[in-house]
């Protein structure tokens, strides 16, 4: 009997022992099946970012370039244009001076065949009256041998009417030579004036208008906005800043896990963790009989410090504490108020400098290199307040330079109106007290952000009549030269305020 019973007592507890191994596999179970998840879902919505990354910077690197293509398209077809405009003008120039120029040849050509006619008539005029005269001189000679026959004389008609002009004018053109009209054409165009062909060059070049290609090339720049590599770098980092932050709400978690479960062998997965367990000794050590007054399921043993690591890996990972690593020291204590109110927390405000001195060193180069060059002028002072740098000529506020969240801008004393803001991309900052005599700000993101921001500073100071002098640039990097927030806090280049907690405090 006394057997039976402790048979019976054996046999309830190796159930128990068997209940408890169970819930610890189902506790190591449901932990493996939440890790898994968690990763797949990391995974998904790791290449779902990566992927719609991908797309949206490839989508704004097309953009860009069918906007360049565009640009590319309208600067030939305005040159086109020029070109075809300025070769009507000439072509209608030289065929209006050539029709002139043919006009007035043609003139000296018939005034001079009508002289060279009028000059060959007077001379047949003459030669005819030097015949007729010698004609007559040889009918006065003949005269007198008739003179007895007087009556007959009177009887016979006169003789200049019985004269034949005519023939007497084709004998002597037939005994003239025939006129040579090649030679008389070399001799008139002999007695024309030469053509100066310098002198239709210069009337050509005076009536076309002159092409300023400068000038065109200004009407180019202003109707065609500049190209800003900078602000597209600036855009695709933008996009792909981030692309490995996972962000999923509740209902991606749950379909994500659900699928990942729909997945999942649990019975290979049970077997698995036994066959581990059983390789490291875990179960033959862990299962001790014991004796118990009464037949009920023991307690779970406390895990003995040699399986540490087992109990562990048994509890959830939800179960685990964070093992939080020691705070380094600070170089000087500073007591940061923490407010009792729960609705209230504690806000770090921050100077001007300091944002300075915790910005990149590419923002501090910047902010050095706009220094210098408002510096280097005379009666040019600055004055760096809480809030931003501010520069006087003669004593009259001219610009400022602040940071905004983690940008450095420019502003100037400038009608912002009076600048294309394809160039310089500035805005309008005038409707605040602060910034009523530097209306025009433009923000220093890149090198040529900043060269056009220097270009902006020499523009204002030619305006106020300032002179440049040889100066070197200052070094300011020993002045604001990184330092971490509490040496900051500790020399009050930023100060703490308990204010009411907002709906963005978490």
């Amino acid at each position: 009997m006394e057997e039976i019973k402790q048979a019976d007592r054996k046999s309830v507890v190796m159930e128990g022992m068997y209940r408890g191994m169970t819930g610890k596999l189902d506790e190591v179970r449901q932990s493996v099946s939440k890790e898994l998840q968690f990763t797949s879902a990391q995974q998904v919505s790791a290449y779902e970012a990566l992927a719609g990354t991908f797309k949206d910077g490839l989508e704004t690197l097309l953009a860009e370039f069918r906007y360049l293509s565009q640009q590319n398209s309208a600067i030939y077809d305005y040159n086109c244009k020029e070109r075809e405009a300025v070769r009507n003008a000439l072509l209608e120039a030289v065929k209006a001076n050539a029709e002139q120029t043919a006009k007035a040849f043609s003139e000296q050509l018939a005034e001079s065949a009508k002289a060279t006619e009028e000059k060959f008539a007077q001379k047949l005029d003459a030669l005819r009256e030097e015949l007729t005269e010698n004609f007559r001189a040889a009918l006065a000679e003949a005269a007198p041998a008739a003179e007895p026959e007087a009556p007959a004389e009177t009887e016979q008609a006169p003789v200049e009417e019985t004269f034949d002009y005519d023939v007497l004018a084709e004998k002597i053109a037939s005994v003239l030579p025939e006129p040579d009209y090649d030679m008389l054409a070399d001799k008139v165009v002999a007695a024309l004036p030469p053509v100066d062909a310098d002198a239709i060059a210069a009337a050509v070049a005076t009536a076309v208008p002159q092409t300023d290609e400068n000038a065109i090339a200004d009407k180019v720049a202003e109707s065609v906005p500049l190209v800003d590599y900078d602000l597209i770098a600036e855009r695709v980092a933008n996009v792909l800043e981030g692309e490995f932050d996972v962000t999923v709400d509740d209902g991606g978690v749950e379909k994500i896990a659900s699928a990942v479960a729909e997945r999942l062998d649990y019975d290979k997965l049970a077997a698995r963790v036994a066959e581990l367990l059983k390789e490291q000794g875990a179960v033959s050590e862990r299962v001790v009989v014991r004796e118990v007054p009464v037949p009920a399921p023991q307690p779970e043993p406390e895990p003995e410090p040699a399986h540490e690591e087992l109990a562990a890996a048994a509890v959830p990972a939800t179960a685990k504490k964070p093992v939080v690593p020691p705070a380094a020291p600070a170089p000087k204590p500073v007591v940061v108020p923490v407010p009792d109110d729960p609705a209230l927390t504690t806000r770090f405000k921050r100077s001007f400098k300091a944002k300075i001195i915790e910005s990149d060193e590419e923002v501090k180069n910047y902010y050095f290199d706009l220094k210098n060059a408002f510096l280097s002028y005379s009666r040019i002072a600055s004055q760096v307040s809480w809030s931003n740098d501010r520069f006087t000529f003669a004593g009259d506020t001219i610009a400022k330079i602040g940071v905004r969240g983690r940008t450095l801008c420019l502003y100037l004393a400038l009608n912002p109106d009076e600048f294309p803001s394809s160039v310089y991309h500035q805005r309008f900052a005038g409707d605040t007290k602060m910034y009523e005599k530097t209306p025009m700000m433009v923000k220093v993101k890149s090198g040529v952000a900043l060269k056009r921001a220097i270009r902006l500073v020499e523009m204002l100071m030619e305006n106020l009549g300032a002179v440049k002098e040889d100066r070197d640039p200052v070094d300011y990097s020993q002045e604001f030269s990184f330092r971490s927030e509490e040496q900051l806090l500790a020399e009050g280049l930023i100060k703490t305020a308990i204010v009411e907690k907002s709906d963005l405090d978490f």
